[in-house]
């Protein structure tokens, strides 16, 4: 009787996968990527901005893997992708007081330690005029992670602590003082989004041109800086973030089909969280994370051009 189930069991499978359209394909990507983050700080009414980090990317080598099964219409999307740590540019730290007055600018070597994504894409692919136009609305999940060291800085300090007034000054102004060596500052960021996405496209024999539009219902942000003090220990500052409808994306692109087996893709991405306001934890009075008055403010953007090597396996 097992025998019997088992047979039938395989029949079964076999009959739902293979007499419908079905594949899987695996793609290796490499991308150059240049992006820019803005880690802010605001009074807590946010009506004054007291600080604001900026991290450079410009530019990064990712590289990754995706694989793609597709049953019927469905189409199943996940993938990876890491970047090669490296000097990628400068951090800007910059401070004002509640007066609206710039009085502290520094800028330091920056170095990308860790940049990693991953993500979960279902598409449903809806074929019109015999396939030569298609239209893709979906949803994903996606992962992201990214750490940086800002160090070998150097600056200007106008504020009352260093002036030569003794008040506050701009800090280009003749009375700031000239910092040659300045404590650096240690970043990294987490997030988890959702996005709802649309594609489209077109089939010209072995081409196929696309266009994509995304956007994220909710992000979520766990974003924490440590600033290393000049002759001793520092302290750390934790940011939360609950964005909704704030980060979009954009994809366009093609693919050419060389053979049944292989495909090659070039796509570009740009994507972009608008600013959003979040709390902010730091334990720069206290021994503990504690909760501040002060209001946290994130914004970034990001483009990529990659290249895609795809072989269809089944």
């Amino acid at each position: 009787m097992r025998k019997i189930f088992l047979v039938f069991a395989v029949f079964f499978i076999s009959h739902l996968v293979f007499s419908k359209p079905f594949s899987i394909s695996i793609t290796s990507n490499v991308f150059l990527s240049k992006s820019e983050v803005k880690e802010l700080v605001y009074t807590e009414s946010v009506s004054e901005k007291l600080s604001e980090l900026v991290w450079e990317e410009s530019p990064v080598v990712k590289v990754g893997l995706s694989s793609s099964i597709i049953f019927k219409n469905i189409n199943l999307n996940m993938n990876f992708a890491s970047a090669i740590p490296y000097e990628c540019g400068n951090m800007y730290d910059s401070d004002w007081n509640l007066s609206g007055l710039k009085t502290t600018y520094s800028i330091h070597e920056q170095n990308l330690k860790n940049d990693i994504s991953c993500g979960v894409e279902f598409l449903y692919d809806f074929e019109i005029l015999n396939g030569f136009f298609n239209l893709l609305p979906g949803f994903s999940l996606n992962y992201n992670y990214i750490a940086f060291e800002g160090r070998n800085g150097y600056g200007w300090y106008g504020g009352w602590q260093y002036s030569k007034t003794g008040k506050d000054e701009s800090w280009n102004s003749e009375n700031a003082r000239r910092a040659k060596k300045v404590a650096g500052i240690d970043y990294n960021k987490q997030d988890v989004s959702c996005f709802l996405s649309l594609y489209s496209g077109i089939k010209l024999n072995d081409l196929y041109l696309k266009l994509g539009f995304s956007f994220s219902p909710f992000s979520f942000y766990d974003v924490n800086d440590y600033h290393h003090g000049a002759t001793g220990s520092g302290f750390d500052n934790e940011y939360i973030f609950y964005s909704n409808f704030k980060r979009i994306k954009v994809d366009f692109g093609g693919s050419y089909k060389f053979s049944k087996y292989f495909m090659l893709d070039v796509e570009g991405i740009f994507e972009k969280q608008f600013l959003d306001y979040g709390d902010m934890y730091s334990n720069y009075y206290t021994e503990k994370l504690t909760k501040t008055k002060q209001k946290s403010g994130i914004e970034f953007y990001d483009f990529s051009v990659k290249i895609g090597f795809n072989f269809l396996v089944l």
